[in-house]
């Protein structure tokens, strides 16, 4: 049971540089929401929303959306 002592926070600030947490995974989160909006802010990850994307951005986002969810069907 070791790995529920793990501080996922800090596993991830050591695997990557930048972290961007997608805003439905966030609004998944059922339990501790308020810790995870905490360590967003005190670590300067990013929270990403699709709706702050440009026209041009939102076509290739979706484009990318919809590739994971056909290759997840199959």
């Amino acid at each position: 049971m070791q790995h529920l002592k793990t501080n996922v926070f800090e596993w991830i600030d050591e695997l990557y540089d930048n972290v961007w947490i997608h805003v439905d995974v966030l609004d998944e989160l059922l339990v501790a929401r308020q810790v995870v909006e905490r360590e967003i802010q005190r670590r300067a990850w990013h929270v990403f929303d699709p709706v702050t994307l440009t026209t041009d951005e939102r076509v290739i986002y979706q484009a990318q959306v919809n590739q994971i969810k056909a290759a997840f069907a199959e």
